[in-house]
């Protein structure tokens, strides 16, 4: 006799056996979980596409007994030749049998979610999954993730790196996170039972691009999240954990190779919390904190062109929060000396006041992604070189909402020179315009861009940069600078007053120039300028005529 049930959410047959019953079907999980919450609370069922199975089953006392399981779906499938479940057993030794998996990372991300959020894996991958059990020897799993192999029209419009590769914010600023995608790793687990309700971890690996971390302690599943107690040890290459983590256009580089324990409490739940911006102050993880704590080195590197020396990172993670020791760090042939706060809850970065750099070479990475946003002109500056100290007094960076980021400090210009860029071309020849009028026989022969030493106050807020009484020396012309430059979009609200007459200004006829475009192309209006200078001009001949026509009539009346 075979029994068959049918209905909205598919089909299930039943079929006995001698020793058990033979159970096939094809049913839609999301319309069965639907038809069943009617009558119990059952968490969300992830998978949309329907899933087809097939098993024998036999139930003995208070063990559930499956054979020759095969579960097919476009987003998992799985195979299991014997599984036992014991109902009588504690949970750590409840399962005893193999089962195989493998879906897409993006069914894995649906289907954890009413448990977990596994923020951190690619959706274009494919992950396998080994787990076997028995009474006696340790539970063992092995997990793998690796890229998903793309047809060609997707790899035409989606370059894919088979590396853990970061995913840049929208929105940028001079102060950027990205995102990190895991598309390449293996976990293996070697478990015991240390009680009803927690697993010792005898053995185990995780291998990511870069690292490898040896992990003991426990292993406790609980409604909130997997607690954990773990010591790890952690090797690692930065070279190619940077590459990895912060991609191949990234201006920071580390590189050296080291190891380092660190150690692991508290709940998986709050791992959420690793994603920027996810959680709010009312929406904060539930369970135990997770808390890390440990420190890496590195031999050298770069940051915006300039080289990095030696260094170490002492961190602790706790409750959402990142903090780090004071770092000191030779930097750009200077140093720098630091201490970082980050809240991941909120998606905001404090630097402790006091933080500073101080004697940093000038580089043009540096004049583009930094100085260019107190001096534009620098940042479209050729041939930089000099020197430049900035102390912090406030730094809070928002970087879920840049706008309302706040920081204050000092710049500190020993020296800086440079040749000025294409887009002063125009303000060059005004210059040299003006010098012909003063002098026939004199011409702009310095094309020169240069800071004097100097410091200037500079402000973040109101998603701008702000700063007052910059002095500039423009092809010999002394000038100060004052304005802002927005930090989404980088555009230009800076004024720069240019002499008419003398070479210096203040002492003579000057006009105000405004800086218009953005921080890689500063764009002067010139107009005012031009008008002004016409006007003058004119004046001028007018005064030549009139004083010819005086000297005239005083030699007639003598």
């Amino acid at each position: 006799v075979v029994a068959r049930l049918q209905g909205e959410f598919g089909t299930v047959t039943v079929q006995p056996n001698p020793d058990d019953l033979l159970v096939s079907g094809q049913v839609s999980p999301h319309v069965l979980w639907q038809q069943l919450r009617k009558f119990a609370d059952l968490p969300s069922i992830g998978m949309r596409s329907d899933v087809e199975f097939q098993t024998r089953v036999a139930m003995t006392d208070q063990q559930l007994r499956l054979a020759d399981l095969t579960i097919e779906s476009p987003e998992i499938r799985a195979q299991s030749p014997q599984l036992v479940v014991d109902f009588d057993s504690a949970l750590t030794s409840m399962f005893r049998g193999t089962i195989q998996c493998q879906a897409t990372g993006a069914s894995v991300r649906t289907l954890a979610a009413p448990i977990t959020d596994i923020w951190w894996l690619a959706d274009s991958t494919v992950v396998t999954a080994h787990l076997a059990g028995s009474a006696t020897e340790p539970f063992q799993l092995t997990a793998a993730v690796k890229p998903a192999a793309l047809n060609p029209r997707q790899t035409a419009t989606q370059p894919f790196r088979p590396v853990s590769q970061p995913v840049a914010t929208a929105t940028r600023t001079a102060i950027a996170t990205p995102e990190f995608k895991v598309d390449e790793g293996e976990l293996r687990l070697s478990l015991m039972p240390a009680t009803d309700a927690s697993w010792q971890v005898r053995e185990g690996t995780l291998t990511l691009p870069g690292l490898q971390a040896q992990l003991q302690g426990l292993l406790q599943p609980a409604p909130a999240g997997t607690v954990l107690d773990l010591t790890t040890t952690v090797a690692y290459d930065l070279e190619t954990l940077t590459l990895r983590l912060l991609g191949p256009q990234s201006p920071i580089r580390l590189t050296g190779r080291g190891q380092d324990t660190f150690l692991v409490t508290g709940s998986t739940n709050s791992s959420s919390a690793f994603v920027p911006g996810t959680t709010s102050a009312n929406e904060l993880p539930t369970g135990d904190p997770l808390r890390v704590s440990g420190k890496i080195a590195w031999q050298g590197g770069s940051v915006y062109g300039m080289p990095l020396g030696p260094g170490t990172l002492q961190a602790q993670y706790d409750q959402g929060v990142i903090r780090t020791e004071p770092i000191q760090v030779s930097l750009g042939g200077g140093q720098a000396s630091v201490m970082a706060r980050y809240d991941s809850h909120a998606d905001v970065l404090e630097l402790a006041s006091g933080s500073r750099i101080e004697q940093i070479q000038l580089t043009r990475e540096f004049c583009q992604e930094w100085l260019g946003y107190v001096s534009p002109m620098m940042a479209d500056a050729t041939e930089v070189q000099g020197s430049v100290s900035a102390r912090l007094d406030r730094f809070h960076w928002n970087f879920a909402i840049p706008d309302s980021s706040l920081a204050s400090g000092t710049l500190t210009v020993h020296s800086a020179e440079a040749a000025p860029g294409a887009s002063l071309l125009q303000m060059l020849q005004l210059i040299d315009t003006v010098r012909r009028l003063d002098n026939a026989n004199r011409s702009s022969v310095v094309r020169s861009l240069s800071l004097p030493p100097q410091n200037v106050t500079v402000d973040v807020h109101d998603g701008a940069v702000y700063h007052q009484g910059l002095q500039v020396e423009l092809a010999g012309y002394q000038m100060e600078s004052s304005g802002s430059v927005g930090l989404r979009d980088q555009q230009l609200q800076v004024v720069l007053p240019v002499p008419l007459e003398k070479q210096t200004a203040g002492t003579g006829k000057t006009n105000t120039v405004p800086l218009r475009g953005t921080v890689r192309s500063p764009q002067p209006d010139l107009s005012g300028v031009l008008q002004s200078l016409g006007t003058n001009r004119l004046e001028q001949q007018l005064n030549d005529q009139l004083d010819r026509g005086l000297n005239k009539l005083f030699r007639s009346i003598k």
